[in-house]
């Protein structure tokens, strides 16, 4: 085996390895459902085939539960989720979804300089009224939005004679605001404890091309 062989091969596996401690870091940070496990194996595969790929895998299952990286799919409270993970910092998925760009940046990187370690709340998707999916659902009325972020998408409800009177409009726009309130809530209060400014309430939103026309105010 020449030389470059054995360097080729040198690179694959030390890919194969980062790529591992990536897959890890993000399940100690996010655990995966039940669920969510089953159907990344099974999905699309026959009965025999299912039972034969569970059967191949129950070890790494079996050791990932150990370290509490999958979780089971009848989710703990939030307030249980933080009362188990002393020392750690705690962030709904939502309210991760409802950063700004440069705040997601920053926190990352302000992240991996820390020893404190970070737990992610999967809440995903969210069960209010108007929301649903892989995205936070934020609203547009009368040139106000209800929230921003770097993974929520924006929809445009009419007003009559310049008011929202549709029933079901007025459910998804106060939905959408208490969720807005309690995810800034939350951003706030970890970027502050990283030493990390939050984007001011008027520079939100500004370039984020699933928000619209960034930059306009948030109603409250």
């Amino acid at each position: 085996m020449n030389k470059e062989s054995l360097m080729s091969q040198f690179i694959m596996r030390k890919m194969e390895y980062e790529d591992e401690s990536i897959v890890l870091q993000e399940l100690q940070e996010k655990p995966m459902s039940e669920g969510q496990v089953h159907d990344i194996l099974t999905r699309g595969l026959s009965s025999t085939e299912k039972a034969n790929t569970i059967k191949r895998y129950t070890p790494l299952l079996k050791e990932l539960r150990g370290k509490g990286m999958i979780i089971p799919d009848n989710q703990i409270s939030y307030k249980d989720f933080v009362e188990s993970n002393p020392g750690c910092l705690i962030m709904r998925e939502s309210s991760y979804y409802q950063m700004e760009l440069q705040e997601v940046s920053a926190f990352k990187q302000a992240k991996s300089n820390r020893n404190t370690p970070f737990k992610m709340y999967s809440d995903m998707p969210l069960s209010q009224t108007g929301q649903g999916g892989d995205f936070v659902h934020h609203y547009i009325t009368r040139g106000k939005y209800t929230g921003f972020g770097w993974k929520v998408k924006t929809h445009l409800i009419s007003t009559e004679n310049g008011a929202v009177t549709n029933e079901d409009d007025l459910g998804k726009l106060q939905a959408a605001r208490s969720i807005y309130a309690q995810g800034r809530k939350e951003i706030d209060a970890i970027l502050i404890q990283l030493n990390l400014d939050p984007v001011p309430l008027e520079k939100r939103g500004y370039g984020l091309t699933s928000a619209g026309i960034g930059g306009s105010r948030v109603s409250l």
